[in-house]
């Protein structure tokens, strides 16, 4: 399988997955990314260095075929990498096209670590807002983040 077909069945997962376009649930799954892309990658990778399996004692009717398995789960196992790749491209090209300070508002409440309730506090008094204004801004910067999100996914 090529990268082109690749990517286009990631799209077609990304699409699946957000039928219905949620941007706190994108943003939440983001973070959670790297992490997966990482687990999965070791997996991959330990399934590439496992050996041949040893005739087992166990007699079943269904004929063991290790090797078939073994290419079934790799071709999975890059198939689930490419989908959160593509969807994590999507994510950070969505992101880059919002305004400053829609990014600030949105890393307030998805990215930033600490007590948010401080951090949207703070962030309140810097900028001169209520706290009610700064929870509408977080509204109008994800749904610019979504409708961006949407666009990117019906151009790949």
């Amino acid at each position: 399988m090529d990268k082109v077909q690749r990517d286009e069945i990631a799209v077609e997962e990304c699409m699946r997955r957000y039928q219905r376009i949620c941007p706190e649930n994108v943003l939440t799954d983001y973070k959670g990314y790297p992490h997966e892309i990482k687990k999965l990658k070791q997996e991959l990778e330990s399934i590439l260095e496992l050996t041949a399996v040893g005739n087992s004692e166990v007699h079943t009717s269904n004929i063991s075929d290790p090797t078939g398995d073994t290419a079934v789960k790799r071709v999975d196992l890059a198939m689930q990498i490419a989908v959160l790749e593509k969807m994590g491209e999507l994510v950070e090209l969505s992101y880059a096209e919002l305004s400053e300070m829609h990014r600030e508002i949105l890393d307030i409440f998805f990215f930033k670590k600490g007590m948010m309730g401080y951090n949207v506090q703070e962030y309140a008094d810097s900028h001169y807002m209520s706290i009610a204004s700064v929870y509408r801004e977080r509204r109008h910067a994800l749904n610019d983040f979504a409708e961006h999100f949407e666009e990117w996914l019906n151009a790949v």
